[in-house]
């Protein structure tokens, strides 16, 4: 059964990790190879089926026209083949989550030195994602606030008696609140997992500790 549905490439981001290229080619190897075994296998029992009609037609007119019975195809080949592509097909299927499986083995080896580099970047991703959001905020808020001025003017200007109401708007601020706010959730996050991450490790110590502690005890 197949693992993964989607998988990513680090190297979008200029992560350099070797392994995890090799193990992520030899799956789209897998998933190149069984998508021509399955567009052969289709192509070869269209061309089957195609002779097979053909020949009924050929053994009909020969018949109506009294005429002696054509020989029937020969699709020895075209079967033999079949059947390889087939086969080929059931064996890339099995390979499939072979392949996937090794990834996740590459994964789970590298864990620790990979999660700390895709950590570092994720740090420094929302403190740049902060600062365009400040420096993104002003100009857009600038605009926005000319055009309202300028929209509640042209009202002003064609109403008798005049009545200006000048514009108020927190549109702006509230949407690159909610912005910030996804950033923070995402900072909040990464702080929660290195937590667990780190009382994980310490029970895991603990643990060791007694188990030595107890062992040396059973050897005295």
């Amino acid at each position: 059964m197949k693992q993964f549905h989607s998988l990513p490439d680090p190297k979008e981001e200029g992560f350099s990790w070797p392994a995890f290229d090799a193990a992520l080619e030899r799956v789209h190897n897998v998933e190149r190879r069984r998508h021509e075994a399955e567009r052969t296998v289709e192509e070869l029992q269209e061309r089957i089926s195609g002779e097979n009609q053909q020949d009924i037609q050929r053994l009909a007119a020969a018949i109506a026209a009294g005429a002696q019975d054509p020989a029937p195809p020969e699709l020895e080949d075209l079967a033999s083949e079949l059947r390889e592509q087939r086969r080929l097909g059931k064996a890339l299927e099995e390979a499939e989550p072979r392949a996937e499986g090794e990834l996740s083995r590459v994964v789970a080896e590298h864990r620790e030195e990979w999660e700390a580099e895709v950590e570092g970047a994720l740090e420094k991703a929302i403190a740049a994602e902060r600062r365009a959001l400040e420096k993104a905020m002003q100009p857009v808020q600038k605009a926005r606030a000319r055009r309202q001025y300028l929209e509640s003017l042209a009202g002003w200007i064609r109403t008798t008696p005049p009545v200006f109401s000048p514009p108020s708007d927190a549109t702006v601020p509230v949407a690159f609140s909610q912005l910030s706010q996804d950033a923070d959730r995402a900072e909040r996050q990464a702080q929660e997992r290195h937590e667990a991450e780190r009382q994980a490790q310490e029970e895991n110590r603990r643990r060791e500790a007694k188990e030595r502690e107890a062992a040396e005890k059973g050897a005295a």
